[in-house]
């Protein structure tokens, strides 16, 4: 399942997406989180690994785009997948590792075999988050109420 806007402010943007030879480099689905390479959108499991994951969790937040709404095909000569819209607002309602949520924890990007994923996870500071909890979630939750936090109207 992907991240859904459920209500609040949108703040969109148009974003180009990271080219390779002159075609998109990654698929970008609808609901992705994304974040800017060289000024181009990669959805998170395409950001470049950085050390461990807390280094690469703290790398994707300060280049936090948003959540894309709409996509881009990688490899695709449409010119319409040459830029993507983002939301950097707004309550998301978020694929997550299955735990508890309390409200006010910080939630950045999971990761697994040195890879970013577009689950999130509770995260130990504000450095490394995507969203902010605003609903709490029971225990074995896999689904929770977030506010994007990060992006880029808000540095």
């Amino acid at each position: 399942m992907a991240h859904i806007h459920r209500k609040g402010p949108i703040d969109p943007i148009q974003v180009d997406v990271k080219l390779s030879s002159g075609v998109p480099a990654n698929t970008i689905n609808i609901g992705d989180l994304v974040a800017l390479e060289s000024f181009a959108a990669v959805p998170a499991q395409n950001f470049t690994w950085d050390t461990d994951e807390a280094t690469t969790q703290t790398n994707f937040a300060a280049a936090f785009a948003g959540m894309s709404t709409s996509r881009s095909r990688a490899s695709t000569t449409d010119t319409r997948d040459l830029q993507i819209t983002v939301d950097t607002d707004g309550y998301i309602e978020m694929d997550c590792v299955s735990d508890n949520y309390d409200l006010g924890e910080y939630v950045g990007a999971d990761s697994e075999s040195s890879q970013l994923k577009q689950t999130v996870k509770v995260v130990s500071a504000k450095s490394k988050a995507v969203a902010v909890v605003i609903e709490k979630a029971p225990a074995a939750s896999t689904r929770v109420l977030c506010r994007l936090v990060n992006t880029i109207p808000k540095r």
